[in-house]
């Protein structure tokens, strides 16, 4: 299998998707919404949920919403995939 586009994990940057599972969905975030867990997993960082998507369309909807964002997010931050 060729891979023609893979798109690396880097929490340098303010904004970048992130998708998690969990509740019985697929969970949308970003770089922006990094927090630190409680309870057992206390001092772990992870990605807090904009919320769950069915499919690429709804993760996009989620993800340039900017009120979903913790840190400024402008036009040129929204996602087109």
């Amino acid at each position: 299998m060729q891979l023609d586009h893979i798109t690396l994990q880097d929490a340098s940057l303010t904004h970048q998707v992130r998708f998690s599972s969990g509740g019985g969905g697929q969970n949308v975030s970003c770089n922006c919404r990094a927090t630190t867990g409680k309870h057992s997993k206390a001092g772990k960082i992870y990605y807090d949920p904009m919320g769950q998507a069915r499919d690429l369309t709804e993760s996009r909807a989620l993800y340039n919403d900017p009120a979903n964002h913790w840190a400024p997010f402008t036009e040129e931050d929204k996602a087109t995939w």
